[in-house]
This record gives C-alpha cells, structure tokens and sequence, in this order.
C-alpha cells in the first residue's frame, strides 16, 4: 500500500538526536558508512533489518518513529508496531512521554503493542463478541489447568496413565474440535469417552465461563479473516506502515497471521522489521526462519547492521564465529586499551573443580578491574549457563546445569518476573524479595511478601472461577481484605496466614502444611471464588524450602561473592534465556549439558574453526551461546570441561595455541580450591 509522507531530511535527524539526548554523530555516515541513516532516511520501503546484539535497534527504531510520528499526515491512519514485549513502547514512555511527538505515537490514530494485543484487539475479541461468548480470560495455564480440573476423575487417572499433556485440551478449530489427542503410543478415537469429555470441557470453558488460551485467540482471528473478505483491507487501510521488532522469536502462527493480515495478496502495507536470527533462542524460535509464509530476513531485502556498541572488537572477533547468518561483527564499543584486550580467559575444569570456578573467576575479575570497591559495585558481573534446571540422573554428567557450579541456586528466581506454579512458591519468592529490602536497608519487607502472597491467592481463585475476576489494583492484600469484610471467619484465617508467612517470614513443615495451612489455604479461596479447590490441584503442592535461612540476611538471591585484597566481586548467576537482551560488564558463559556439553560440541566454533557443516542441534547450541557471549561489555571468559581439550589424559597444546591465536588471552586449569594454573 503507498504511503505518502515527507521526505525525510538531515534536520529531521539532527532534531531527534537532540530530543532523544543522543550524540551528536549518533547516526553519522562515519560511524557506520551510512546504514542507521539510509534506514532512518527510508520512507515507503520494505526493509528487514539483521541488527547485531548492542547495535541500538530500539533507539533506532523508536528514533524513527518520533520522525515519523512529526511529520505524519493522516488523522484515521496510524502506524502499527508490533512485538513480543512493550519495550518499543516503554522506551518512547521513557524519552518522548512529555513531548507533543510522544503523545502523538502512544495516542490513536497509531498502535504500539504486543503482538498477541494486536491480535486480540482488532481480530479475536470482537470475533468472539459477535458470536456471543464470553471472555473473562485469556490464560493458557488457567485455560488448561481448568478444563483438565473439570474432567471426570477416570478420564484423568487415564489420561495421566497415558502421559497427556494438559495443553491438549485446546480449540483447533472453529466448531471448538481439541484434533488429535495423542493417547500412549497411539492417538486417542474421537467417538471415546474421554475424548468427548475433553472437547465438552474445552467447549464449557470457552462457550459457557469464557476462559481461553493464547493460542485460541490466533484461531479466532484466522477464522474472521476466512469469515470476512474485507478485513485485511481494512486492518491494511488503518494501518498502512507496521514495524515488527525482535522477529527472530516469532513463533509459526505469529509469524503467518503477521503476513497474512498485512502482506499476503495485493495492497501489502509497507514493512520494515527489525531482528537478529542468531539470537532465535525460544522454544519455538528458528522456526520463523524455516517458515514458507514469511522468512526473516527476505534476501531482497535484508540490510545489516553488524556494529556493536555494546563490545569492542576483541570480543566481536571471538563472538562472530558462532554467527549462523555469517554475520561479522564490528565492535565500537568500550574498550580496556591494548593490554587489556587480551585479558578473555578460559577456565578449565573437572568435576571436583566445577563448583570452585566462580571463585576462580572473582579472583580473575578483581585482579582485571582494579577500580576501589565503590566503583567496584557499579559494575555488573554475570555467569550464565544454557541449562540452569536440575533434574534427576544429572550427576552422572557433571557439569549438567548452573546449580553444579553453586550448590545455591535457585532457577524459579532467574526471571525478572517469576511466575511460581504452587501457593509455597510464591512464598518463597516474597521471603526473597522482602530479603532483598532488608539487605538494602529500606524496608518494606513485610510488606512485599505480603503483596506476593495476596498475588498467589487472586491468581488460584480466578483459575478456580472466571467469575472471579478482580479489576487490577495497587494493593493486592488490600483488595482480598475487602472481599473477605463480610466473611469474618476466612477474614481472620486470612490475617493469620498473612502473619505466618509474611510478618513471621515463617515456612510449614510439610506435616503442618497438610494438617493446618493448605485447609486455610482452601477455605480463603472458597470464599473469594464460591468454588472449592481439590485437596490435591497441583497449586497445593508442597515443596522443601531448600536453602530459605531463618535469618533473611541469608536469603538466596542467586549471587555469589568473591573477596579479596580487601575488595569483592559479587556475581550474578542465571540461565542464558534471563539475561537476553542484558548488557554485562563481564560475563562467564558456563559449560552445561543436554545431550552433550554444550561448549564441547561447538569447541571448534570456539577456537574460531568452524565446521564446514552445521548440524539442527549444533545450530541451537551456536545460537543460545552466540547470546551469551554478546553479552558482556568487557570482558568474556568461558567455563569448559578440561577433558574437551584432553588427549590421552593430558591437554593438548595445539588446542591451546589456537585458542589464544584466535584472541583467548588466558587459558587457567582451576582445581578444587578455585586456585589457578595458567597455561
């Protein structure tokens, strides 16, 4: 579709340089040879643009929005931004939310959002709507864990006996059909007793209560455009310029609803997208790239932009390698000055040595940042590994995931927003973050445990009713004291419970939880949803408080601290997917295993001789540690198996001479005591 809009000029740039409080040579022809300004220069193009990790795509993008949005010359037609998250959207709140030209992009005629948002806006939700059903909720584990929690008791002992997965019960279709259900080592028939059970529950939910799953929503929204000739039209007609950000974590069905609503068949919207595939680490992610209906980048229309503010050029060597699109990056980020950049180390380690290399590593960090302490503590050290869950039978492949290097770890913790799955769990997680105040010395650590368990409690009771379904508000605990005014007896288990938890910061025995708290537990819940939880519903779950201390001065916090010379290092340990999109000041990607160990498989990738050829499994393991080692500013250090570079039970040299021929400064053998020999 044409887009008629004013040339973009070199004042344009100059005024949003000045608005956003950038450099002045922020997008200058010398810094890049011209690719930020030809894309911010691009009008009426379809562009996908490749940006390597630190590159400032948001601020590009939202750059060339505030141009946009200033000289934009439609009342009923906007812009559409899509993406996983609202960081487009929290990055133009952030630097343009008082300005006349932010007001404009965060206000209609355009839409800055979400892709599932989008969809649920404009396409399934008025669908819905107009086929009379309900919507009271849009949650997939809600969705699931209802409908399973409403199937006859024999259809889920059956169904469990069969390893059926909750998901299962989902529509597929229009008339609400759940497809295949695989059932054993077969596929359950769909004239069976518990397969009619499945749809009916699935069909109650969605037609009757209105709970829905994510996934339902892209169905609906498929369905109104096979109904409706004219919607596409319509969407492309509001919306005749849309900006994709981070596609390479498109899934399938985003990927191709994408297309079809603004690209397939004649009148396209004019596109520009903005991603890197070799930072496709999700689940489902790399399969935008294989899609037939839209593959990111299109050849014809691919532009990169490989330089990196974020690293300099010693870390860009080491990191180019693992690129699958063969992207060669370019640092002009930071940098140590000549003796420093060769200071990237390897540790090399066994299994009595893997939980001593984090000490080896604070050491190493203290003696190359020799700041004071104070300076000391605004730098961000980072270890991080591809496997960060521990499971059973893991031992026997030590390193397996992040807990073998600290014993402490807590992988429910990683994320910036946990989502716990029991009662017990958010718990835990208000103990750590009220923990968290009191080591900060502000207070208020009461007050967050409780927020938290209020939060675990509203959550139970809207999966238990979609009638219940409280409006969002600033205190959680407050809004169930109001439910409950009227309910004296839960009102007072209530404050007990809350005293328990929170005020004592005190944890059941799991006696106690089944003989005292989980019946409270029950009863508040009854009383908020008029539904009463089974005895037995996963949320109820007992866990061992592994590692909670009695004195919240010791709460875990997934950090690890390393003194010395009167200083310390504190580092901060997650998995590679929690820290996506993060900046490090250095950063110890650590070896962890499924199927293989990750670091062993793609050694030649390491000591920058790459295999010719890329097996589907080597390309996830290039891609997961591809982020990671983009991630630090500084400096970069690997934790590998020592047998990787063993032969014959002694490390051969040759592999030592290339790798740091190929830029790994520092090669250490650590021991049981996190002591060092450089080799």
């Amino acid at each position: 579709m044409e887009v008629n809009l004013p040339k973009i000029t070199d004042d344009d740039i100059a005024w949003v340089v000045s608005i956003l409080g950038l450099p002045d040579d922020a997008f200058s022809t010398e810094k890049d040879g011209g690719a930020r300004e030809r894309i911010l220069k691009s009008v009426g193009e379809t562009l996908d643009v490749s940006a390597c990790p630190g590159s400032g795509k948001t601020t590009l993008l939202v750059a060339k929005l505030a141009i946009l949005a200033r000289n934009w010359p439609y009342r009923r037609k906007g812009m559409c931004v899509l993406s996983h998250t609202n960081v487009a959207k929290e990055e133009i709140e952030k630097r343009l939310g008082g300005t006349e030209v932010g007001q404009a992009l965060l206000s209609y005629p355009h839409y800055i959002g979400t892709i599932h948002g989008f969809v649920n806006e404009f396409l399934a939700l008025p669908w819905l709507r107009s086929k009379g059903f309900p919507i009271k909720v849009i949650d997939s584990e809600i969705a699931y864990s209802w409908r399973w929690d409403k199937l006859y008791p024999w259809t889920r002992e059956n169904a469990e006996k069969a390893r059926v997965s909750k998901s299962v019960i989902k529509a597929t279709n229009s008339q609400l059909s759940i497809g295949q259900v695989p059932w054993g080592k077969g596929v359950l028939g769909i004239e069976t007793k518990p397969y009619l059970n499945m749809s009916n529950s699935c069909r109650e939910s969605i037609q009757k209560f209105g709970i829905h799953t994510h996934d339902e929503m892209f169905m609906w929204a498929n369905d109104l455009i096979d109904c409706s000739s004219t919607i596409k039209q319509h969407l492309r007609d509001r919306f005749p310029l849309v900006f994709l950000d981070e596609v390479q974590d498109n899934s399938e069905a985003q990927s191709s609803i994408l297309h079809r609503i603004f690209m397939e068949g004649d009148g396209a919207s004019c596109r520009m997208r903005f991603g890197d595939s070799d930072q496709a680490i999700f689940d489902h992610a790399g399969k935008v790239n294989r899609a037939k209906t839209d593959k990111f980048p299109l050849d014809e229309a691919k532009y990169d932009l490989p330089n990196s503010h974020r690293f300099g050029q010693s870390i860009a060597h080491l990191a180019s390698p693992l690129s699958i699109g063969k992207m060669s990056l370019a640092g002009q980020g930071p940098k140590f000055g000549e003796s420093k950049d060769t200071a990237h180390a390897i540790f090399l380690v066994d299994e009595a040595s893997t939980g001593a290399v984090l000490k080896a590593y604070g050491q190493y960090l203290l003696s190359v940042f020799d700041e004071e302490q104070a300076l000391l503590d605004q730098l961000t050290f980072t270890a991080v590994g591809g496997v960060h869950r521990d499971k059973e039978g893991a031992e026997k492949y030590r390193p397996h995931n992040v807990s073998h290097y600290c014993a402490e770890y807590d992988p429910d913790i990683t994320n910036k927003d946990p989502k716990p799955k029991t009662f017990l769990q958010y718990v835990k997680a208000g103990h750590r973050s009220g923990g968290q105040f009191a080591l900060e010395g502000t207070g208020g650590e009461s007050f967050t445990a409780v927020e938290r368990i209020a939060i675990g409690i509203i959550n139970f009771s809207k999966e238990m009713s979609p009638q219940f379904n409280p409006r969002p508000r600033k205190r959680n605990h407050r809004f169930i004291l109001e439910s409950l005014k009227d309910d004296s007896a839960n009102y007072e288990k209530y404050l007990k419970l809350v005293s328990y938890f929170a005020v004592d910061r005190k944890f059941p025995s799991e006696a106690d939880w089944s003989t005292t708290w989980r019946g409270i537990l029950i009863d508040i819940v009854t009383s908020l949803s008029s539904i009463t939880p089974r005895n037995d519903h996963a949320f109820l779950h007992y866990q061992q408080q592994a590692g909670l201390a009695e004195n919240h001065k010791n709460t875990q916090s997934n950090t690890q601290v390393v003194e010395g010379g009167g200083r310390k290092a504190t580092i901060r340990l997650g998995s590679i997917h929690s820290v996506k999109g993060e900046t490090h000041t250095a950063t110890l990607v650590l070896d962890t295993y499924n199927i293989s160990h990750h670091l062993k498989m793609i050694f030649p990738w390491i000591k920058g001789k790459p295999k010719k050829t890329v097996s589907d499994s080597d390309e996830k393991r290039l891609k997961l540690h591809y982020v990671a080692m983009t991630r630090p500013s500084h400096l970069l250090c690997l934790a590998i198996k020592k047998s990787t570079l063993e032969k014959d039970g002694t490390i051969n040299k040759k592999a030592i001479d290339e790798l740091k021929s190929h830029g790994w400064g520092k090669v250490a053998v650590v021991d049981k005591a996190g002591n060092c020999e450089w080799l």
